[in-house]
């Protein structure tokens, strides 16, 4: 009898066990797919949607700014403001600095819908909406990239799912502001740079569409350009250390064999970009002594005093007033630093009126996960590293996601020491190569746990339910108040019965 129950139990252990191995594989195929991939995207672009349409103008992130400057290019067809009006002056130093690619350019289709409609609504959702695309875009073309480098398209899809699940993605996607911009060319040159390393023979208009994107992506923000100096660096030591002095022979051959037409429109471009990159930035320099000059080295104090943010860091009575703050050490200040990005990246804000917005503090369960899945996938990165397959590219991705946060965290510790008090700690600075940083972590995650794929798994599992307590958009919606929202009656009782909805099952306190 005995024989019998114990072979009843072997054979249901090896049935249970069969069919959970079945579900675990189609599971994983699911994940690995590329309608996987596809569900990621489309759940990115119903949580922003949902939020350029729900919140009223201006949103956090300096949507006024951005949004105002817009419309001053859409006064003129020049790049740039070479006489900067007083009536601008509330937007800082436009001519040398403030004044971006990503606003004139933007400025084109804010012309467009302006032809139709004055109503600011309608202009606002619309220039939303193409920052919203850009950033979908740029999750496209990340996917193309860690495909290049021979990342598995399962590992991909858990951590760009990862990434549009932290609150601050959909919410600054929603959002007028130039960061969504960079994020969709970051990735690309991202791409041209590992095509470049991969290579073994030398291609001119890699090099060329190289510099292109390189001096565009740094027009759009000032905080592109440690990434490109990385990436001159890295892509010159390489090339040298592979074909010696014979690159540039190899350079003209390769240049020689392409047809005229080709050509003339890509060093056009290389000619152009080369050009406004140095107009804004190579000129500042000569004059100023710096590449994104101080507003009183070009305009005098009075006119500097009528931008909100000079008044707020550096006008005498800020000044005075820091002054007297007594600075920390700086491992007190590197806690503080990485625990306001945490918090930066789980909260969200609304606007108050057309001028000033407000913010609410994240939800404790998603914060206390983004913190706690932080340290413990850069300790797993650590500790794995070693064991990882890499390629020169890995090494060069991982050297400039590094090298952005290292200079972020610099220029932010030296404000902090000048000022005596916290300056543009947010981790918008950075969004452009979390991406690459989740992912390596996802890839680590998978290299510790090796054949353990029931806790692979669990830990997906448990962490997406985890997510389900303020991720993506629904911090938004449970911190949002009617105050936030366009004045527009179906837009506020469609928030109100979302939040009824969520509010039962996600831990507010």
């Amino acid at each position: 009898m005995t024989t019998i129950k114990q072979f009843l139990l072997v054979y249901f252990y090896a049935v249970m066990r069969e069919k959970i191995n079945k579900i675990a594989n189609k599971i994983i195929r699911i994940i690995a797919s590329k309608y996987f991939f596809w569900g990621i995207i489309l759940l990115f672009l119903l949580q922003s949607i949902w939020i350029a349409f729900s919140a009223a103008y201006s949103m956090p992130y300096d949507e006024r700014f951005h949004f105002g400057v817009i419309n001053i290019f859409g006064h003129q067809w020049s790049p740039f403001i070479l006489d900067q009006p007083t009536e601008y002056d509330i937007y800082g130093n436009l001519a040398h600095g403030d004044a971006t690619l990503f606003h004139y350019l933007m400025s084109f289709p804010c012309r467009i819908v302006s032809l139709f409609t004055n109503n600011l609504a309608v202009q606002v959702i619309s220039l939303r909406l193409l920052c919203i695309i850009m950033v979908a875009v740029g999750i496209g073309l990340f996917n193309k990239l860690f495909k290049k480098i021979g990342i598995k398209q399962a590992f991909i899809n858990v951590g760009m799912l990862l990434f549009v699940l932290l609150p601050i993605v959909p919410f600054l996607a929603a959002t007028i502001n130039y960061d969504n911009m960079l994020f969709l060319l970051t990735p690309l040159f991202l791409i041209i740079c590992v095509d470049v390393l991969s290579s073994k023979k030398i291609i001119w208009s890699q090099y060329a569409w190289f510099l292109i994107i390189g001096c565009f992506a740094s027009l759009v923000k000032y905080a592109f350009l440690p990434v490109f100096a990385i990436g001159v660096i890295y892509l010159v030591v390489m090339s040298y250390k592979r074909h010696g002095k014979s690159i540039f022979s190899k350079l003209l051959i390769s240049f020689k064999s392409v047809n005229r037409l080709k050509i003339i429109g890509i060093m056009s471009l290389v000619i152009l970009a080369i050009g406004m990159f140095s107009l804004v930035y190579l000129q500042s320099l000569v004059m100023y002594g710096s590449p994104r000059p101080n507003c009183e080295k070009v305009m005098s104090k009075d006119r500097c005093e009528k931008n909100s943010v000079y008044i707020t860091y550096f006008s005498d009575q800020a000044i005075s007033t820091n002054s007297a703050t007594r600075l920390v050490q700086t491992p007190d200040y590197i806690s503080h630093w990485s625990l306001q990005m945490v918090d930066w990246a789980a909260m969200t804000g609304g606007g108050r009126d057309r001028i000033s917005s407000s913010l609410r503090q994240p939800l404790p369960v998603v914060y206390m996960m983004i913190f706690t899945c932080s340290i413990v996938g850069l300790l797993s990165l650590f500790y794995s590293w070693r064991s990882i397959k890499k390629k020169p590219s890995w090494y060069f991705l991982i050297t400039v996601s590094v090298a952005l946060i290292f200079v972020v965290f610099l220029q932010n510790y030296l404000g902090y020491l000048e000022l005596h008090t916290y300056v543009a700690i947010q981790p918008r600075y950075i969004l452009s190569v979390v991406p690459v940083i989740i992912v390596m972590i996802v890839v680590a995650f998978n290299s510790i746990l090796k054949n353990r794929m029931y806790l692979k798994l669990l830990i997906l599992l448990v962490t997406l339910l985890l997510f389900t307590q303020g991720g993506g958009m629904i911090t938004y919606v449970l911190q949002s108040k009617d105050s936030w929202y366009w004045h527009n009656s179906k837009v506020i009782e469609a928030n109100q019965t979302v939040r009824k909805i969520l509010q039962p099952f996600v831990i507010e306190k």
